[in-house]
């Protein structure tokens, strides 16, 4: 891949100058629970060297970094998607979804969950927040459900469905219109995801730019922006691979008004097919190439 090299940056001598360095820097220096040890940070180093070393697509190796980030810190489930629109009091308007850990239903409860107007009062600290520093940021649950209105909103059962209880959640800018989002999740009944699981999140992720610069071209992104969050919801069912059948089981809908959903995302992207659909976002519609 253009930009980076395919050596492994475990071996790399210009990262266990730098990258490392500053890793054992914050555990000798910072007098906090989330300053981490060297086998938190020796950890990090082989993660991202086993990635980098990958000759694989794009997709193949975020499914490897967020697999083995799980591993790190004991999440049950991830998501990375791209954001077209992160806004205070409005939910975030995502796809191109990339996810592990989930089942079929749980998915379709995740997408539907997503779309809850609580969700967006929940994720509101953290909107907020991006909109005054729009910058890489990294949140336990609790940092942005700061009231604790988690267990008391209308979402929860939904959540709880969906096999989501504990979240961290990362999101950084990727381009001038777009957001790299990603969240590891814990099932419901487990402890809590602590600060110093938050913080490898935060490294982990900080150190691969060229993997959130891999989003979609702002022609779908505009597209997706417009979608109903029903159609947002069937757009990314589709593009896990589910059957019509399927979408309409999990979201315990008519198979007629799926149909529909179906149709009018179709018709939004210009395809006639679900293969022709998942073939969009991840080629493009050939305008980047020469």
């Amino acid at each position: 891949m253009p930009g980076r090299s395919s050596v492994s940056l475990a071996k790399s001598p210009l990262i266990r100058g730098t990258l490392l360095d500053q890793l054992l820097i914050s555990t000798h220096i910072m007098e906090k629970p989330t300053s981490l040890s060297v086998v938190d940070a020796t950890a990090i180093i082989r993660l991202l060297g086993e990635v980098a070393a990958l000759e694989s697509d794009l997709m193949t190796q975020k499914r490897s970094l967020l697999d083995g980030l799980s591993v790190l810190i004991q999440a049950d489930s991830w998501a990375w998607a791209t954001t077209c629109k992160f806004k205070a009091d409005e939910n975030p308007q995502s796809a191109g979804f990339l996810t592990g850990g989930f089942s079929p239903s749980q998915f379709a409860k995740f997408q539907e969950a997503l779309e809850h107007p609580d969700t967006a009062m929940l994720n509101s600290s953290l909107t907020r927040e991006f909109e005054k520093k729009p910058c890489h940021l990294t949140r336990l649950r609790d940092q942005m459900d700061v009231e604790q209105n988690f267990v008391k909103s209308a979402v929860h059962h939904i959540w709880i469905a969906a096999g989501v209880e504990q979240v961290i959640m990362s999101v950084r800018p990727a381009g001038e219109r777009f957001l790299s989002t990603v969240a590891v999740y814990r099932r419901p009944g487990r402890i809590p995801f602590t600060l110093r699981e938050s913080r490898i999140v935060h490294i982990v992720l900080s150190e691969v730019p060229w993997l959130h610069e891999s989003i979609l071209s702002s022609s779908i992104g505009t597209q997706v922006s417009r979608l109903t969050p029903r159609q947002r919801i069937t757009l990314n069912l589709l593009l896990e691979g589910q059957t019509r059948k399927q979408i309409s089981e999990h979201l315990e809908l008519s198979p007629h008004t799926i149909d529909g959903y179906v149709k009018e995302v179709f018709r939004f992207f210009n395809v006639h097919s679900q293969p022709a659909l998942i073939a969009r976002f991840q080629n493009g519609d050939g305008g980047d190439i020469p």
